[in-house]
């Protein structure tokens, strides 16, 4: 993922509810329950996605307000 567009093309792309992806992100749904997440392009890339997308390193965490 890129902060700035680099110039080159788009090799994945990911789309997702800006919310259920943090949900992703945190651990709270697994990639596979999240119901609007959606990926396109080639077939390598959509199996990698899971492996390195890579998950918040808070999870775990208590949050306040919320158990663990």
């Amino acid at each position: 993922m890129c902060l700035t567009d680099p110039g080159y093309g788009t090799d994945l792309t990911v789309s997702c509810d800006p919310l259920e992806l943090a949900a992703v992100y945190m651990g709270d749904i697994t990639m596979s329950a999240a119901r609007t997440l959606t990926l396109e392009g080639p077939q390598h890339l959509v199996r990698g996605f899971s492996r390195w997308f890579g998950l918040s390193p808070f999870i775990g965490l208590e949050r306040p307000g919320r158990a663990a």
